[in-house]
């Protein structure tokens, strides 16, 4: 932590029902932020993933307030603000702007804001509406470069308060028990394995993945593949089971359901494989390349800041499940490429994704915050 100044209140804030990067990104830095001498408070919103990891005397919980409840949820947050002291109110979830940008004006407090995205920003935010929004924030950070550009552009504030702040990780100890995890998923832990880490919807793009299998099984190219993540959408569950089964391939594809802890089995993978059509980051990519795990990702978004195609992992076009099937055969016809690009994958993630780099950049903002006056256009 910076030695000029003493632990900050925080309050970081999400009322995120999913289960996904954003959710574990929070859940991540509250941990982290409490060991580096800060005193941190959330607000959640009941009955939810981040609501139940949370749960304690330091997590206030709050449901989603409809439109005409707005001030009255504010004010009671407010108050809570004032009677922790807090400093910094750290929002994740843009559905959460009007709510936290009222509590701030509502605030006798002076609260400092920062807004972390992870998604991305597709058209301009400078109507009246969100200039009078964003001009309570005194910071917006963005998890990539692409993003960064997206905000200077499309958002009503100064650059100089539009900053990046890329993903940290620590790599978790050991390889993964592979004969255990995929034997007891009654899968063969000889044959070439890959994993697929993300909520389960149309977006993510698992079902490119089971078309690229399907394709490799009918060259009877041996394959197999663990789809994990959270299902957000059940229709789209059910049309991914339906595939399996119209494909054959209930011997050859699993389903598992969201673990808080994805790295400890990323090394029982031969590779892990982002299908995703434009994700705004991978944080899974960077999760497995640490872990000496081969990626292949889709070429959109902010993916190709993360893979250097041919030296860190692989890269396919987006929504072609044939070209993904053509980068898995490579893959499984040269385990010597494999160890190569898990090697290089793994020295990137871990010289660049680092989870001490990240706090410190992130408690460098909040001394900027805290000792500069807001700057918007």
């Amino acid at each position: 932590m910076n030695k000029k100044y003493p632990g900050y209140r925080i309050l970081e804030f999400c009322l995120s029902d999913g289960q996904g990067g954003l959710e574990l990104y929070m859940l991540n830095i509250t941990g982290q932020l409490r060991s580096r001498g800060h005193v941190v408070y959330s607000i959640t919103r009941p009955g939810t993933f981040l609501f139940e990891a949370l749960n304690g005397e330091m997590n206030q919980p709050f449901e989603r307030p409809k439109l005409r409840k707005l001030f009255s949820v504010a004010s009671k947050i407010a108050r809570y603000i004032e009677a922790r002291r807090i400093d910094i109110m750290h929002m994740h979830w843009g559905y959460d702007l009007l709510l936290v940008t009222v509590v701030k004006r509502l605030c006798r407090r002076p609260v400092k804001l920062i807004y972390s995205r992870q998604m991305q920003i597709t058209k301009s935010k400078r109507d009246p509406y969100h200039r009078l929004l964003y001009s309570q924030l005194d910071l917006f950070t963005a998890i990539t470069g692409k993003l960064l550009k997206e905000a200077q552009r499309y958002l009503p504030m100064r650059p100089s308060n539009i900053d990046l702040l890329r993903y940290g990780i620590t790599p978790v100890e050991g390889d993964g028990d592979r004969e255990s995890f995929l034997g007891g998923m009654g899968l063969n832990p000889g044959r070439f394995t890959i994993g697929c880490f993300s909520r389960i919807e149309y977006a993510k793009g698992q079902h490119l993945l089971l078309e690229a299998v399907s394709m490799l099984n009918a060259e009877g190219v041996e394959v197999q593949a663990v789809i994990v993540g959270h299902g957000m959408d059940p229709a789209y569950r059910g049309r991914l089971e339906g595939q399996v089964q119209s494909n054959g391939l209930g011997e050859q594809l699993r389903f598992m359901d969201f673990i808080k802890d994805p790295m400890k089995i990323m090394p029982c993978f031969d590779v892990i494989v982002l299908p995703t059509f434009e994700e705004t980051f991978g944080l899974v990519l960077v999760e497995a390349m640490s872990m000496g795990v081969v990626v292949i990702g889709s070429r959109a978004g902010g993916v190709p800041e993360i893979i250097d195609h041919g030296v860190t992992g692989l890269m396919f076009e987006s929504g072609n499940s044939r070209d993904l099937a053509s980068t898995l055969r490579t893959l499984h016809r040269d385990p010597g490429l494999r160890k190569e690009l898990a090697a290089g994958g793994r020295v990137s993630a871990r010289e660049n994704y680092s989870d001490d780099s990240h706090m410190e950049r992130l408690e460098a903002f909040f001394d900027r915050v805290i000792t500069t006056e807001r700057s918007i256009i």
